[in-house]
């Protein structure tokens, strides 16, 4: 039987190919970038939830945020803290509650590589024509919107 791109089972199949050669081009490139900081995924991650909360974080909250145990979250925040990029404070009111924040050098460090990852998108759009750059952000829009997701989209039209 050969296949077309007409039958929605195809499409999957191509869609779900596309997003996985997508996904790991990405992760190649942001672990490329972040070995340049001497940084992994987790930490990354936990230092851009920092950031994007702006103020300081429990650790349950944090784990939460990125999907982590409380106990793999504290070795992660126990490397950050060494290399002075997080502070870690107990709470005065419960012992067992420990609140995180990032430092300044941590904010520069997230800011440096959020700008490196942008840069990285731009350069390809920029090898493409406006106008299907314009359509491919409607149309995956549309797909996170079928899919059930509700991303949080910075200057939205």
């Amino acid at each position: 039987m050969e296949r077309t791109n007409n039958n929605p089972g195809d499409q999957a199949l191509i869609v779900e190919h596309l997003f996985d050669s997508l996904i790991m081009q990405g992760n190649k490139q942001l672990n490329e970038k972040l070995s340049q900081h001497d940084l992994t995924v987790a930490q990354y991650l936990s230092m851009e939830a920092l950031a994007d909360k702006s103020s300081e974080c429990s650790m349950s909250e944090l784990a939460e945020r990125i999907h982590q145990s409380s106990a793999t979250m504290t070795g992660i925040v126990d490397r950050l803290v060494e290399k002075g990029w997080v502070t870690r404070r107990r709470s005065e009111d419960d012992r067992r509650a420990v609140f995180v924040n990032l430092t300044s050098q941590g904010h520069e460090i997230v800011d440096h590589v959020a700008y490196e990852r942008r840069q990285a998108v731009q350069d390809s759009i920029l090898k493409m024509d406006p106008n299907d750059v314009a359509s491919f952000i409607k149309l995956l829009q549309r797909y996170m919107d079928a899919a059930g997701y509700s991303p949080t989209i910075p200057y939205q039209n």
